[in-house]
């Protein structure tokens, strides 16, 4: 699932299909959508879109020649070429794109998950959806806790291991994002394989590195900080909306394949915490999610958020920051400019990833998104019984 670029704004005619880095986990939201609409309806094109969706992700660790890797993304030799993460596969015609970072591994585990969930019919289509999980989750343990990638070499953000995580203080939301995420895995791991080793590790990651008290830490904790950088990049200069979006879906995770009730008991709390700081965005995805957790829902902003979001998917500059009717707040943390949110068609069209109170922005409509933005809390909303 990508999203499209314009030659000429707005003109179809020239738009071309172009690679964004996290299209693994835009698909995931397009797959996730699919996967409650078939829950909901049981309509069998729901159901192919999902396995037609897969077979894309089984082929992320197929197309290149390192064992339980996966591929950031794949094309046909030749079409792309954006630079060393591009490298030839050990099959003719194809290239892959190494470089996988968490937003991907993020989009896996909730693809299986989903899956897992309403999908599956049988006890081979149950073994794919595992193996690909198994293969992704044995990479990371036997690598030390890394994604390992082609020059034998940690990616930038695909990293798990303690040293790593534990080195950012308390007030860092990768700490917390992070071990959330390792958790995830392995217990989702268990539970389509059956493998101690996945319970045996992830009950030592919580018990000697504290990876359970760091998916506890408060959001509400958490700060600007400019002295912790990660290979060039300020991890704490503004409220990361990216890692908004990987925790909701790694809660959803966390809480429906938990090991026991007090794990699954301790994600409410975990979910329910983030959730209130999220409030003010209004955003339809961080509701449903929340809600499939803790039961807990901001209804009147859910049904705002799905009743007006636009048909029209360009993405359109957009400037408010000159007007006078906005109740601006003061310069913080987490970026939020005016006490009330713009309505969707106010503002350019963007995902779940970005800040919604950005005022400005320079969409210049030369390109389009694909629309899981909203297709996902929908079908959620309807499989949740939120809206008929």
């Amino acid at each position: 699932m990508c999203e499209i670029s314009y030659g000429t704004p707005g003109d179809l005619r020239t738009a071309v299909a172009v690679d964004n880095d996290n299209d693994g986990l835009w698909t995931s939201l397009w797959l996730g959508s699919q996967a409650f609409r078939y829950a909901v309806t049981g309509e069998a094109i729901a159901r192919r879109y999902v396995w037609e969706s897969f077979e894309s992700y089984e082929r992320l660790l197929t197309v290149n020649p390192l064992k339980g890797f996966p591929s950031r993304t794949f094309e046909r030799r030749g079409i792309l070429d954006y630079g060393d993460a591009w490298r030839p596969s050990q099959e003719d015609e194809w290239d892959w794109k190494g470089t996988t970072s968490t937003d991907e591994y993020v989009g896996y585990l909730f693809v299986a998950s989903v899956m897992d969930q309403f999908v599956v019919q049988s006890k081979e289509e149950r073994q794919r959806v595992a193996a690909f999980i198994d293969s992704i989750m044995t990479h990371i343990i036997e690598n030390d806790y890394y994604f390992v990638d082609y020059d034998g070499k940690p990616t930038r953000w695909g990293r798990w291991n303690p040293e790593y995580v534990n080195s950012y203080p308390p007030y860092v939301s990768d700490r917390k994002l992070n071990s959330a995420h390792l958790i995830a895995g392995l217990q989702l791991a268990y539970a389509l394989t059956g493998k101690e080793i996945y319970k045996k590790e992830a009950f030592r990651m919580m018990s000697d590195y504290g990876y359970l008290d760091n998916i506890m830490l408060p959001m509400k904790n958490m700060h600007r900080t400019m002295e912790m950088v990660h290979m060039g990049d300020v991890m704490g200069d503004e409220w990361n909306h990216s890692d908004d979006e990987m925790s909701f879906l790694t809660y959803y995770v966390l809480y429906h394949y938990a090991f026991n009730d007090t794990l699954k008991q301790k994600y409410v709390e975990v979910t329910r915490e983030h959730w209130q700081m999220e409030l003010p965005e209004r955003d339809a995805l961080w509701n449903t999610l929340t809600y499939a957790v803790t039961g807990d829902i901001d209804l009147e902003s859910t049904l705002w958020d799905l009743r007006n979001f636009p048909i029209d998917l360009d993405r359109y500059s957009a400037k408010n920051s000159h007007r006078k009717d906005l109740e601006l707040l003061p310069e913080n943390f987490r970026g939020q400019t005016t006490k009330k949110l713009l309505y969707r068609g106010e503002r350019e069209m963007h995902r779940h990833n970005t800040n919604p109170f950005r005022l400005d922005s320079g969409g210049s409509q030369r390109s389009r998104l694909a629309g899981d933005e909203y297709l996902l809390p929908y079908w959620m909303a309807r499989y949740l019984k939120i809206i008929e």
